[in-house]
């Protein structure tokens, strides 16, 4: 049997002390939650049950007549020289008549464990929408924003539509959540198709705050959500349901959390105890949880290349994932068109009107380029010619001497459309604009303009089935398409006219229309174009100090009490970020050295 051991590791399983064999030894291996989205690993040890104390806690797993339902995921912590290094769960692996395999799981990893890292986004319970009981708690609605509300019901695109103007007298947008306008005595509008039939379109935080949620953890720190910017950043959904997780793409929990971390360069941290989550963008790690630390190595160290191994933004090659429609073609040009064109630069966009009107024989060979504005192209459209804006999504090359693409993202900008719209019931009209999604229901209008209320949940035709001319599976999102929503905004109607508040959601600060109808509408500062990789580089990604991942160094060094893996290191004068700390544990305690790998600050030399 066993001896209890000397209080130098103590292992707690529900509260209970168990009793580890006189042999026992393992490695405590932490990794940065920065650099790994793994934080810790998970831990195997066999128990003896041949122990009366083991037995006992075990509920005798190794009676042949045991009947009792086998615990499962009770709290697990470990103590070692008065320092918890772990504190999370147990899963009970397998048992024979003598002993009992554990595994212990904690930190990032225990949330690795409990949500599975395959367990489908669509197959979570995120729960739906509830939709409004009037026109005028609509519009109440739509004066707010997140986390007021969970989802707006905004207007939206589909590419199986060449135009946005409906030819009939009564005029209304031909597009999702569909709204008419009225102007006969004042500028009104209504969600057309009374109140019944809607597609929400959820905000991000949202859909991040109730991921979290059906997974049994709530987020009490989240940096996206602060962001006064990001807040207002929704989903543009075209999949005709009010269950959010039918909204989103067949992607792994995993693969979400990764793809989010990677557009807004944060990271999860998670209390596996508390059951919480923050989020924090990865340059607040640098001002909020880090400190400097010496490091007392104990040997020579060793360093490991890998080039592939860029881990950083700040010097790789980023892209968007975008669609393929006509607005994403032109949002991210061929970057050879780019480097072969002539580069004038605008100061104004008046300025911007004028070069493109003005007689040139070089002008279809030019982009005519401004920092705040964007680059324009002179268009032309057959009977005429007229600015269109280009690169305004280009990939972000930060990786010297090359534009090979390290990372493409699927969290994109959606795409955008817009049309001069009739008013319903005066000669008024207004420019609009929409987003779009390449995934949708196509849209059926007759069930709008049916005398019948337009039918909820999911429509089908038993005819169509029949006969082949539809199908039952269900359409998904491919990737996640976001535009920027933060409250209704005045139209412009280009004869002057009436006019008023309406929905308006936008990716880029100016109007989308200002190329055919020359009006200069800003829909929030003009500098403040959040979807460009540039100014997300400048906004949010170059605020970190750039990490050399492509080079590990290894160092043996003397273990420190204060050791804390957030921190910045100082190493033969050179600051480091650790990545991952391996400390031997044996019955006696920690061994006097640990092993850690590192990655260099660039340019960083103390």
């Amino acid at each position: 049997m066993a001896k209890i051991q000397e209080k130098m590791v103590d292992l707690y399983i529900d509260g209970r002390l168990v009793v580890l064999p006189d042999n026992f030894s393992i490695t405590i291996i932490d990794e940065n939650p920065f650099f790994t989205k793994k934080g810790t690993y998970t831990y195997d040890i066999t128990l003896s049950l041949l122990d009366p104390i083991n037995a006992k806690i075990y509920g005798h797993l190794n009676r042949k007549n045991k009947k009792d339902i086998i615990p499962e995921n009770r709290r697990a912590y470990m103590v070692v020289d008065n320092e918890v290094v772990l504190n999370g769960t147990e899963v009970i692996l397998q048992y024979s008549e003598s002993q009992v395999k554990i595994q212990l799981v904690s930190g990032n990893s225990e949330l690795n464990f409990l949500i599975g890292s395959d367990r489908k986004l669509r197959d979570l319970d995120l729960g739906e929408a509830v939709k409004h009981t009037s026109q005028e708690q609509l519009k109440e609605w739509l004066m707010q924003g997140y986390p007021e509300r969970e989802y707006q019901v905004l207007p939206y695109y589909t590419w199986d539509h060449d135009i946005l103007l409906n030819p009939s007298p009564s005029a209304y947008m031909a597009v999702g959540n569909m709204y008419a306008i009225v102007s006969h005595n004042n500028f009104d509008f209504y969600l057309y198709g009374a109140y019944g039939l809607i597609t929400p379109q959820p905000y991000l935080c949202f859909i991040i705050d109730r991921i979290f949620e059906s997974l049994g953890y709530s987020v009490t720190n989240n940096d996206i959500a602060g962001h006064p910017v990001f807040s207002k950043y929704y989903m543009v959904n075209g999949i005709q349901t009010r269950k959010y997780a039918e909204m989103l793409p067949d992607w792994t929990v995993k693969d979400f959390f990764l793809k989010i971390q990677g557009f807004f360069d944060c990271t999860f941290v998670s209390d596996p105890y508390k059951k919480t989550v923050g989020i924090y963008f990865n340059y607040k790690s640098q001002t909020e949880f880090q400190n400097t630390t010496d490091l007392e190595i104990y040997d020579e160290y060793t360093v490991d290349k890998d080039k592939d191994n860029n881990l950083d933004v700040r010097n790789s090659n980023t892209e968007y994932s975008l669609d393929s429609n006509d607005y994403h073609k032109y949002a991210s040009i061929d970057p050879r068109y780019t480097g072969i064109a002539i580069k004038e630069p605008y100061a104004t966009l008046d300025e911007l009107a004028g070069k493109i009107n003005a007689s040139d024989n070089e002008k279809k060979m030019k982009i005519y380029t401004n920092d705040v504005y964007g680059d324009y192209i002179a268009y032309d459209t057959g009977s005429g010619i007229k600015p269109v804006k280009v690169n305004s999504f280009a990939p972000l090359y930060k990786k010297e001497g090359s534009t090979d693409i390290d990372s493409s993202l699927d969290i994109i900008p959606a795409s955008m459309a817009y049309a001069l719209v009739a008013s319903q019931s005066s000669p008024e009209s207004y420019w609009i604009q929409v987003p779009g999604t390449d995934d949708y229901d196509e849209l059926d209008y007759s069930r709008l303009q049916t005398p019948a209320p337009p039918v909820e949940g999911e429509y089908f035709d038993l005819q169509e089935l029949i006969e082949g001319d539809a199908s039952l599976e269900r359409k998904m999102p491919s990737k996640i398409r976001l535009a920027i929503y933060d409250g209704m905004k005045i139209l412009d109607n280009p004869a002057g006219g009436k006019t008023g508040l309406f929905p308006v959601p936008y990716v880029e600060s100016l109007a989308e229309y200002y190329p055919d109808s020359g009006i200069q509408r800003f829909f929030t500062n003009q500098d403040n174009n959040p979807f460009r990789l540039e100014n997300m580089y400048k906004d949010i990604y170059s605020k970190s100090e750039a990490i050399d991942s492509t080079k590990t160094y290894k160092f043996t060094f003397v273990k420190n009490n204060r050791f804390n893996i957030m921190d910045k290191f100082i190493a033969n004068n050179k600051a480091f970020r650790c990545a991952r700390r391996e400390r031997t544990v044996s019955s006696k305690g920690f061994e006097k050295y640990a092993k850690g790998d590192f990655y260099p600050y660039e340019g960083k030399m103390i």
